[in-house]
């Protein structure tokens, strides 16, 4: 009966994986977040590539989340199948109906609470996650923006300064050229001015970007840390309620509790292979 509804075809490891890569990620941008104070003009162009570099990991923290998010959906869904099963054979068991059991019927209303407890937490996660990161892609277009524009600007001033050489080398200029220089110099001015006016804009208000991201990431790293323990508080309790108590094993044939133990082994190996859950330090590592 049970199987019939249980997916056997879940890549356990590779879920394990990718809850397991997400914290990586966050430990990155937390360690290339230090905010760096009274940036010298020759330290900018290397702090603008800094900035690039903690885009780029929170552009594949994105992705990773995404898929964290998506597996471990995947793994609290296919663990509520195992006790939703559970507990219609709990209910639909001939010798429980009979034997009224106190214990069985606090078994089912907690059965029913904590399925509903954990389906309520996995959608708050999830909107926790997209709030979180609609934040950070907001952040990391305005600026990413302005950095083009730099870089935009730096090309033209290369191409005026070569277009004005190229004149300079004349020894005669026709009335169209002069015209053309005049142009060219008052563009290479403004562009000029425009470049060092954008520098000293991102100069003053990167680092504060830049301490906006380790906040965020922090954010984020508490909410993950704080899903993975509700998720472990979830199957710990299932699991203690529906397998360890003994008057709830004799009510079934060994067949079923067989079965059970059988498809809820690969959950548990998962649980137990969660960086986060193994180390009370790990913890601290991302806080």
């Amino acid at each position: 009966m049970a199987r019939s509804f249980i997916s056997t075809e879940i890549d356990w490891q590779g879920l394990s994986q990718q809850i397991a890569s997400v914290p990586k990620i966050l430990k990155r941008i937390n360690c290339d977040s230090s905010v760096t104070k009274d940036i010298e003009n020759d330290q900018l162009d290397q702090f603008f590539e800094d900035i690039r570099r903690i885009s780029n990991l929170f552009i594949l923290l994105q992705d990773s989340v995404l898929r964290h998010c998506k597996a471990v959906t995947s793994f609290m869904q296919h663990s509520l199948k195992l006790y939703q099963i559970f507990k219609e054979i709990l209910e639909s068991n001939v010798d429980f109906r009979k034997a009224q059991d106190r214990l069985s019927e606090i078994l089912i209303i907690r059965l029913d609470g904590v399925i509903h407890e954990a389906s309520t937490e996995i959608e708050s996660f999830q909107l926790q996650f997209k709030d979180t990161m609609s934040k950070i892609l907001k952040l990391l277009k305005l600026v990413n923006k302005n950095l083009k524009r730099r870089e935009y600007l730096i090309l033209d001033i290369t191409c005026f300064k070569q277009d004005l050489a190229k004149l300079n080398k004349k020894k005669l200029l026709t009335t169209s050229e002069h015209e053309k220089k005049f142009v060219l110099d008052q563009d290479l001015q403004n562009s000029l001015s425009m470049l060092t006016g954008m520098n000293e804009l991102l100069n003053a208000e990167i680092p504060s970007f830049k301490k906006g991201l380790h906040v965020i990431a922090s954010d984020l790293t508490v909410i993950i840390i704080f899903f993975h323990m509700r998720l472990h508080f979830h199957l710990y309790n299932l699991t203690k309620d529906v397998i360890e108590i003994k008057e709830v094993k004799e009510l079934f044939a060994s067949r079923i509790i067989a079965v059970f133990r059988d498809h809820h082994q690969p959950v548990k190996e998962v649980v137990n292979s969660l960086m986060l859950l193994t180390n009370i330090n790990r913890i601290n590592q991302f806080s």
